[in-house]
């Protein structure tokens, strides 16, 4: 595992352990560790801070910090016997559709903001060049809007993201990046009592954004943003007392239509590998009160496994001595994230959370970490 990505992971892990820990310490033991106590908004516990209608069931549950970024898609070029190659960002926005980022199997009328930092993504190589990666900054306005009495609801996201390039001696890719694909999501609450929930629905993402442009040598290639993905999926939660939490997301990925790859005079068509998504997490409540600015904090650890469906699709593009092929070129993937923040209630049920995501396999990684900040505001 890289050397910088440890500390990442060691906070993460301490943070795991304080939060289980955190209902055995009582709160004299607690008090000790600071000579002048503990201001009261941190001695309170969910169950002893006031009333609330939510408090203790269901409704009550944060939504998911959620996944980041997981690449599949490789360029390697053969120019006159000098190799290069490099992971390809999806067009339209680097990255397929994630229910589980910021949401819960729960419906709500909101709007939220949400950014990611990925460092160490998309490295690229040639036999001339080391390998060397980049940063992805992304931002994603998203619209949730509850219908039919309260029981469904349709949620749209936009996402933006940063220009993403590689250039080296030989090889270069482009990527404009300012608008990406349209999220839609569809969400039916299945099953709701007052400490669990369970849905399902099905997201649909749309080819609104850029192409991916590369070139080397002269010779030049796109990859089109013509893909359609369809994501069937099941959520669910439970608040067994005022104090925990847990939820989760079982997705699946398949790709209605593919991009068509276009270089040397030629194009075809390019369908990207079937994805099964299983994302599992929970939390403590740390407090929370009806007054002041700080309503509530939560902690929230999260697992997310990503695993391929099928084998990679290739196709190779081939004019005299040159040649372009687009594949996974790792064949059969399974990504395990860890994603690890706090959850921050304010007044008028808004909330701000941030996270970190973390790669917990060294042979299976797209990047080193990312942070994540979260703004949710109720309609």
């Amino acid at each position: 595992m890289r050397t910088r990505c440890i500390p990442l992971i060691v906070q993460c892990l301490a943070f795991a352990g304080l939060m289980l820990a955190a209902p055995c310490a009582g709160r004299a033991e607690l008090a000790d560790l600071f000579q002048s106590g503990l201001p009261d908004w941190v001695m309170s516990t969910a169950s002893d801070v006031g009333p609330s209608n939510s408090w203790g069931t269901v409704d009550s549950t944060p939504a998911m910090l959620g996944d980041t970024f997981v690449g599949l898609l490789d360029i390697n070029t053969d120019n006159d016997g000098i190799l290069s190659a490099a992971q390809i960002p999806f067009p339209g926005g680097s990255n397929r559709l994630v229910i589980a980022r910021n949401n819960s199997a729960l419906v709500r009328d909101r709007f939220y903001v949400a950014y990611e930092h990925t460092t160490g993504a998309l490295n690229a190589s040639s036999q001339t060049v080391m390998s060397n990666g980049a940063n992805l900054d992304r931002t994603i306005l998203g619209l949730e809007k509850v219908f039919w009495d309260g029981q469904a609801s349709l949620e749209v996201r936009l996402p933006f993201a940063a220009q993403r390039d590689f250039t080296f001696s030989r090889f270069s890719i482009h990527s404009d990046g300012e608008f990406g694909n349209v999220g839609l999501i569809g969400k039916l609450q299945l099953v709701k009592t007052e400490n669990r929930v369970v849905s399902a629905g099905v997201g649909l993402q749309i080819p609104t954004g850029g192409d991916i442009n590369g070139e080397f040598d002269g010779s030049v290639f796109t990859i089109e943003n013509d893909a359609v993905v369809i994501s069937p999926f099941l959520a669910f939660a439970a608040t067994p007392d005022s104090n925990w939490f847990y939820q989760g997301f079982a997705q699946a990925d398949f790709t209605a239509k593919g991009n068509t790859f276009s270089g040397l005079g030629q194009s075809t068509e390019f369908d990207s590998q079937s994805l099964l998504r299983l994302s599992g997490g929970g939390g403590r409540w740390f407090f929370r009160k009806n007054h002041g600015l700080m309503r509530g904090l939560a902690g929230l650890v999260e697992l997310h496994f990503t695993t391929t469906l099928e084998d990679s699709d290739s196709t190779t593009l081939v004019s005299n001595a040159s040649a372009q092929t687009l594949s996974n070129t790792a064949g059969h993937q399974s990504v395990l994230n860890l994603t690890s923040g706090l959850h921050l209630e304010l007044p008028g049920s808004a909330n701000a959370r941030v996270g970190v995501n973390v790669p917990l396999r060294d042979d299976q990684r797209f990047h080193d970490a990312t942070l994540m900040v979260q703004v949710n505001i109720p309609l």
